[in-house]
């Protein structure tokens, strides 16, 4: 009876210490929650805002595309969505105040939306990257998603950092909008005459510009750059020119401040240059697209060269500036001697009396006066 005593009050402690166990874990879980909402809060990723609306049928709205780098630097995002185009309407994609000012695709429609845009300067923080308006077309709910290939790529890595891609959900309340009415078809004019062909030769219209992307050393995927743009470069970089229809084009030539730096007859066309053995300052860079009906398309871009002053940026710079300097110090040292040999002439004049004169010709001797006795 004792025995059966003393294993009852111990079944008892056990039950009491596994209580205090569970608690105590419990309290320490509860004190480290906040610092893991915080660390999921913290992590890379990409949504839409807002994440949820009600628009009537008819409507138009925006929505914006954001990325949240808070643990790393970025240069380059890709945006893939999809939408119901049963229910929504792609209408337009705008770039204004996007954190991202070069653009290598911006295309939308048929229930895909595609937006890939980078910059030279790393960013961090909650950016903008888009803002895209729909139309609301049907009554119920509307998921615009992202796709797997969306990514948010690091500066250092150019690796996706993002972990989450967060879309929306909106809501279209009441009846479908009813269509417009069919228009009355217009009686079909009678085709004018065609005008014959003028006997001079007409001229096919120029090809458009080729695009044109930059890939940093540091940063090897390409970023297009548009026309008349600026691109800061402080490292070693291939510009690389892809045309429209490459079975045409004969050649393509590069330019830095006019002066011809390469010439590529084949694919890839494309040309290295070296920005660290670059004097700083602003320099035109021209690519020129030669075509086999002898159109030509140019394309010009700004670089701007910005490397840290050092020996061998200081030799760059005085190699420039050598004729300058040259001249600079001719006409110290010219303005120097005439200075020097002004002031002894005025030093002549004042202690010697003037510029002595020669004597001792004939009819010069000096005359003696006797005194009388």
């Amino acid at each position: 009876m004792k025995q059966g005593i003393k294993k009852l009050k111990l079944r008892k402690q056990h039950a009491i210490y596994l209580v205090v166990f569970m608690l105590t874990g419990a309290a320490i879980l509860a004190s480290k929650a906040p610092n893991i909402a915080i660390h999921a809060a913290s992590s890379d990723y990409m949504y839409l805002s807002p994440s949820s609306g009600s628009h009537s049928a008819g409507s138009t709205f925006t929505v914006q595309i954001k990325e949240n780098s808070y643990t790393d630097t970025v240069n380059a995002v890709q945006a893939d969505l999809t939408y119901p185009t049963a229910k929504l309407q792609f209408v337009s994609t705008s770039l204004s105040g996007t954190a991202f000012g070069v653009t290598a695709s911006n295309t939308g429609g048929s229930g895909n939306i595609s937006i890939a845009l980078g910059t030279i300067a790393a960013v961090s923080g909650d950016k903008l990257v888009a803002t895209v308006t729909f139309k609301a077309l049907a009554s119920g709910t509307a998921n615009v998603t992202f796709k797997n290939s969306s990514a948010v790529l690091s500066s250092t890595t150019n690796q996706n950092v993002a972990v989450a891609f967060n879309g929306g959900t909106y809501t279209i309340p009441g009846t479908t909008t009813p269509p417009p009415p069919s228009p009355t078809p217009s009686p079909t004019p009678h085709p004018s005459p065609t005008p014959p062909p003028s006997s001079g030769s007409t001229k096919s219209t120029p090809p458009p510009p080729p695009a044109t992307s930059i890939a940093p050393k540091n940063n090897p995927k390409p970023v297009t750059i548009p026309d008349n743009s600026q691109v800061e470069l402080n490292e070693q970089a291939t510009v690389q020119t892809t045309p429209t229809n490459t079975g045409q084009v004969t050649k393509i030539e590069y330019y830095l401040n006019d002066k011809k730096v390469a010439t590529v007859t084949q694919a890839p066309y494309n040309y290295s240059v070296d920005t660290t053995n670059m004097r700083n300052g602003t320099y035109k860079l021209t690519t020129k697209t030669y075509y086999q009906d002898g159109q030509v398309a140019a394309k010009n871009t700004s670089v701007i060269v910005k490397n840290p002053f050092g020996w061998n940026q200081f030799r760059l710079q005085a190699r420039h500036y050598f004729a300058y300097v040259v001249i600079i110090i001719l006409l110290i040292g010219f303005g120097t001697w005439y200075l020097i040999q002004r002031r002894g002439d005025q030093y002549l004049n004042s202690h010697m009396g003037g510029t002595p004169t020669s004597s001792g010709g004939p009819g010069n001797e000096p005359t003696a006066h006797v005194g009388t006795m």
